[in-house]
């Protein structure tokens, strides 16, 4: 089995965490799975919208490329879930997302949750996505780290950023246990990442939720599942894949214009 995995940072800004995320992916996967990690073209602002925006095109282009290079899944490690729907509906294989899965499971592991993030500019959009999932009445709380994203890349190197990494995230996590959550989703790969390297796993009896571990096991289990049924999503409404006449004007008009090589 062959998996896609997809980061929203390029691979020049991630000297602490791609090496981890590798070891990582490669520590819990079946034997016989293989993650192959793919950054964006650019992949520098990622606190805005308009720069995700651009970024996620790179997104798009990349899975479209990974189903003709035969993979056998695609996966968007990025909690913000940027471009899954629209990803969902062009290709013909499992789709997932760290976001979507994460919140999902959690639910599956206790009776609400909470998210903390390091990027402040993340939090309205991962409570759209908690909206748009569904699961506004599982969420008991949010939280903030409060130093820049990407002290965590630093904390990797650094044993004294690594304690007040920890320390932080720590209390942040017991604002949202004693609001209510049963089970704390760190928001955000590097995150998720560091704290697995570091160790922590639960926080007084509450689970602390290894995303990345949760989307290797999903993904192999959604390509199980099309491999026994023939199918995993659904392609009538939401999902449905364009005819073929239309991919085939869109090859066209598209292509060289957005950089979309793979169509």
């Amino acid at each position: 089995m062959r998996v896609w995995w997809q980061s929203m940072s390029a691979a020049a800004h991630t000297a602490g965490y791609w090496p981890e995320l590798r070891k990582q992916l490669q520590s819990v996967a079946e034997s016989g799975t293989e993650f192959d990690v793919h950054g964006t073209r650019v992949g520098v602002v990622d606190q805005h919208r308009f720069f995700e925006f651009l970024d996620a095109t790179s997104v798009l282009a990349n899975a479209v490329q990974a189903q003709r290079d035969g993979y056998d899944a695609f996966t968007v490690g990025n909690v913000l879930d940027p471009g899954l729907r629209e990803i969902r509906a062009m290709v013909d294989m499992p789709v997932l997302g760290l976001g979507e899965t994460s919140m999902h499971v959690a639910c599956m592991m206790g009776g609400s949750f909470s998210l903390i993030f390091v990027n402040k500019f993340f939090k309205h959009r991962i409570l759209e996505n908690v909206k748009r999932y569904g699961l506004e009445g599982r969420l008991a709380g949010f939280d903030q780290i409060p130093f820049d994203p990407h002290a965590i890349d630093r904390a990797f190197l650094d044993s004294a950023e690594k304690e007040r990494c920890l320390g932080a995230f720590i209390a942040a996590a017991r604002r949202t246990i004693d609001a209510g959550s049963e089970v704390v989703i760190p928001a955000g790969g590097r995150l998720i990442s560091f704290l697995e390297w570091a160790g922590l796993k639960e926080i007084d009896g509450v689970p602390v939720l290894n995303g990345i571990t949760v989307l290797v096991k999903m993904i192999e289990m959604s390509v199980k599942l099309k491999h026994l049924t023939g199918v995993f999503v659904s392609r009538h409404g939401m999902y449905a894949l364009p005819p073929e006449h239309l991919l085939a004007k869109g090859r066209d008009a598209y292509r060289s214009v957005y950089g979309v090589d793979a169509l």
